[in-house]
């Protein structure tokens, strides 16, 4: 339990919490669909999670949340005055190697991981994603992060990599 108080802290460093321009024009707007999110995602979990554990192909979880998630998005498309069906063929080719790359593939091996691991340690090896879509941040598109923030995901890094030591020496 320690060390999963330890890494929330390390997400909310990596977060930009302490920086002076964090909190935005909205912030108790931010704050409340921050926790909707949150809430969301966990549940979505939790779901997937049982949903992977019945027999059958992984890939049929992954199909109906895609599908769940593209009707979603067709229904929220309606209120984006810029939302097109026709944007031009390089920005295809990069949703479509977003989509397989990290998405389709990186679930495919959740799904499969999830229901064999115990629920803290994936809790907290799950916390490693939005770390690292920082670091790509700042690879990728040149972001600047404050030490605060190296800080913090040094700390969430450094707890993924301590429960995945813990699990081999387990096994």
């Amino acid at each position: 339990m320690l060390m999963i108080a330890v890494v929330l802290g390390g997400v909310a460093l990596t977060s930009g919490l302490a920086r002076h321009d964090a909190y935005g024009a909205s912030p108790v707007k931010g704050a409340v669909i921050g926790v909707l999110a949150g809430g969301t995602y966990a549940a979505f979990l939790l779901v997937y999670r049982h949903a992977n554990r019945s027999p059958g192909p992984r890939s049929g979880p992954l199909l109906d949340s895609t599908l769940g998630m593209a009707g979603s998005a067709l229904a929220c498309a309606v209120l984006d005055p810029y939302f097109t069906f026709t944007p031009s063929l390089p920005a295809n080719v990069w949703l479509l190697l977003l989509a397989v790359g990290s998405q389709v593939i990186g679930w495919l091996l959740i799904g499969t991981a999830l229901p064999k691991l115990p629920v803290v340690e994936t809790s907290v090896l799950l916390l490693g994603q939005p770390v690292l879509a920082v670091i790509w941040g700042v690879l990728v598109f040149s972001e600047h992060l404050s030490t605060l923030q190296w800080i913090g995901a040094g700390i969430v890094l450094a707890g993924v990599a301590m429960i995945s030591v813990k699990r081999r020496a387990a096994v």
